[in-house]
Formats: C-alpha cells, structure tokens, sequence
C-alpha cells in the first residue's frame, strides 16, 4: 500500500476521481489552496471511478462516508467531503 493524493475541485459539488480500487480513504485537507484526499492503495489494482461529494457548510448532508472538513480563507469557509464509493 502507498498514500497517494487526489485534487477534488472546490465549484463543484459531485466528482469522479479514478483510483486503483479498494483505495482506503483515509482524510481529507486544504493543501496550499486546493482541496485534496489522501488515499491508501495498492497501485497495481485496476483503476475505478470513485464518487465523492463536497458541500458547504449549510447545505444539506449527502449520502456516503463523512471524510472530515477542510477549511479554507483562514477558516471562513469550510467543505465537507463524503465518499460515495466505487461506481
């Protein structure tokens, strides 16, 4: 297993990231600006789509797996990330 890092765009509230499978999600954070989820994988497993879901504080709350927050502008605005699972 090795942690790699995937980039989840911050407009937009559904994404597909693509991943070796069985990835083992493990947080999520504001990195330099940019929202990011690390991940554990077996790089050598086949690659699937993997939904997750990013809404802001106040919208309602989606299915799949709270992740964690991560906050951005010196903590006035906070996304919330979920893991939908493999698709």
């Amino acid at each position: 297993m090795k942690i790699f890092k995937y980039y989840l765009p911050v407009r937009q509230t559904s994404v597909l990231v693509e991943m070796p499978s069985d990835a083992k999600v493990l947080s999520c954070g504001n990195q330099r600006g940019q929202l990011v989820v690390w991940c554990a994988v077996s790089p050598l497993n086949r690659m699937v789509q993997r939904r997750f879901t990013v809404v802001p504080t106040g919208d309602a709350e989606p299915n799949g797996v709270f992740i964690g927050t991560a906050q951005f502008d010196s903590g006035w605005y906070a996304l919330h990330v979920f893991d939908g699972g493999e698709v």
